[in-house]
């Protein structure tokens, strides 16, 4: 079977926000499969996990491999603090909320969902 891979709620794995994990093989009895945490975006030096979930909890929450590796979807709920032009022309360093992202399947890129004091803006996901 083919490996799959999930993007997760928080709280799948030890870490404190979204993950993205991955099943290699088939459900076990009583239908959970076990999920290996993929080492990506935020959690690239996390050390290894694996959790026993169920087929429904990962349905419909599929990924490509692509999107699990770069691991954008990762970012969600934490701070950034990015270079962004103002309005006036003046580039400066500021600190954003992400809300949420995209995953750009025809440029293999995450694009990143930012709050800046009330304006949401795109930030392109560089791993």
């Amino acid at each position: 079977m083919p490996t799959s891979y999930f993007y997760l709620r928080p709280g799948a794995f030890s870490v404190v926000d979204f993950t993205y994990g991955k099943v290699e093989g088939v459900s076990t009895r009583g239908g959970k499969v076990n999920v290996k945490l993929v080492q990506s975006g935020r959690w690239t030096e996390e050390d290894a996990q694996s959790v026993d979930l169920t087929e429904d909890e990962l349905a419909p929450r599929e990924v490509t491999q692509e999107e699990a590796l770069d691991g954008a979807g990762t970012c969600v709920g934490s701070v950034i603090c990015t270079a962004r032009l103002r309005p006036g022309g003046a580039r400066v360093w500021d600190y954003g909320l992400v809300v949420g992202y995209k995953w750009c399947a025809d440029q293999s890129h995450g694009q990143l969902d930012v709050n800046f004091s009330g304006a949401d803006m795109s930030v392109v996901y560089t791993p």
